[in-house]
C-alpha cells in the first residue's frame, strides 16, 4: 500500500470518531462500513437488531446516554489493511448505559480500536475501551481502598 493510501484509510477512520461520534453525523456509517462489518467488543451487550448493524447500535447507546461525548484521535498506526487508533473519550453519563441507571457524572478514559479495512470501507472492528475507569469514575463500582495497616501489640517484635 501507498503511503497515501494508509493516510487515507487513517483518515477514514478518524471519521469514525469524529464525524460520526463527536459530531453526531450518524448517516455516514454507511459509508464508512461495510454492510457484513463484525464488531468485536468484549463489553458489549445484546444489540437491539431493529437498531441496525452493531456498531450503529453501539454508537446511539453510547450517544444517548453520553449527549456531549467527544472523541480525540490521538495517535495511529497503519499496517496493509489494519489501522490501529488509540482515542480519548470524556462525557457525561445522562441516560442509561448498557444496565447502568444515568448517573449524571463526567468520565474521561483511553481506548483502541483496531480496524480491517476492505477497500475503503471498514470491515471487522476490535473495540476496547477503559470500562473500568467508566465505572469508577460515574460511580457504578467503588475502588477497594485497602485500610491502614496498624500494628497489632499482641505480637512481639524480631530483636
Amino acid at each position: 500500500m501507498t503511503p497515501s493510501g494508509k493516510d487515507r484509510l487513517a483518515e477514514l477512520h478518524r471519521q469514525w470518531f469524529e464525524r460520526c461520534l463527536t459530531q453526531r453525523q450518524l448517516n455516514l456509517i454507511d459509508a464508512l462500513f461495510t454492510p457484513d462489518h463484525v464488531l468485536r467488543y468484549v463489553a458489549a451487550p445484546a444489540w437491539d437488531p431493529r437498531e441496525g448493524q452493531p456498531i450503529v447500535a453501539m454508537a446511539k447507546m453510547y450517544l444517548r446516554a453520553c449527549p456531549d461525548l467527544y472523541f480525540t484521535v490521538e495517535e495511529q498506526i497503519v499496517s496493509d489493511d489494519r489501522v490501529v487508533t488509540r482515542f480519548r473519550v470524556l462525557g457525561t453519563q445522562h441516560g442509561r448505559l448498557g444496565v447502568l441507571p444515568a448517573s449524571h457524572k463526567p468520565f474521561e478514559v483511553t481506548g483502541i480500536e483496531i480496524v480491517r479495512f476492505a477497500g475503503e470501507r471498514i470491515a471487522e472492528t476490535w473495540h476496547h475501551i477503559d470500562a473500568l475507569g467508566v465505572l469508577v469514575q460515574t460511580g457504578a463500582i467503588q475502588v477497594l481502598v485497602r485500610p491502614e495497616v496498624k500494628p497489632r501489640d499482641d505480637v512481639e517484635a524480631e530483636p
